[in-house]
């Protein structure tokens, strides 16, 4: 299957539920490729036109409980800085030697993922902090050049690589089970090249 740079190709083979890309080959699981040729039905035409065989790709659809979905989508706000809080509050401070008191570093990890997710403006986004110090979620409401600060930092990188991984702990066991990311239509079944 092509990535999206197109320079990769994968070879699926349903038979033996293999594929050549990075994914199956390191982890030995079913990857997304094998996924996307098995809702795949191929077909082929001949020199003269005659149909052998042609590729179809099923749509898969599945039902959609709307009243858990609904009350997920209304919730979705508190559940993510709950979380995001709960993620947070370990963050040690750095050691400090001199100059004045630094703002507690899980305030501004909090601060700087909630006003990206929030998609604010660093101004707009200042009434949010004041409504999450109320709650409890942080200690101190930080000035919005404090927040724009700690987003051009280099040092928050390994902070927040650290809590990605940390908050994907809960899906391990579901990755093995379903494909991470959407098929693609260019797969196709044992013996193909993609």
């Amino acid at each position: 299957m092509p990535s999206s740079d197109r320079e990769w190709q994968y070879f699926v083979d349903l038979t033996t539920q293999t594929c050549t890309c990075p994914d199956h080959e390191i982890r030995g699981v079913k990857c997304k490729h094998i996924f996307a040729a098995e809702s795949t039905i191929s077909r082929m035409t001949d020199k003269k036109g005659n149909l052998v065989r042609e590729t179809k790709t099923v749509r898969l659809t599945y039902s959609q409980n709307w009243t858990a979905y609904n009350a997920a989508q209304c919730e979705e706000q508190t559940q993510f800085t709950n979380l995001l809080a709960d993620l947070c509050k370990d963050i040690p401070n750095p050691e400090q030697t001199n100059s004045r008191p630094r703002l507690p570093l899980a305030d501004m990890v909090f601060a700087s993922t909630y006003k990206v997710y929030s998609l604010f403006s660093a101004r707009r986004f200042t009434s949010e902090l004041h409504t999450a110090k109320e709650s409890g979620l942080i200690s101190v409401t930080p000035h919005f050049n404090s927040v724009s600060n700690y987003l051009s930092s280099p040092e928050l990188t390994p902070i927040l690589k650290r809590l990605i991984t940390t908050s994907g702990l809960p899906l391990k066991a579901v990755e093995t089970d379903f494909a991470t990311e959407g098929l693609h239509p260019s797969v196709h079944p044992a013996g193909t090249n993609t």
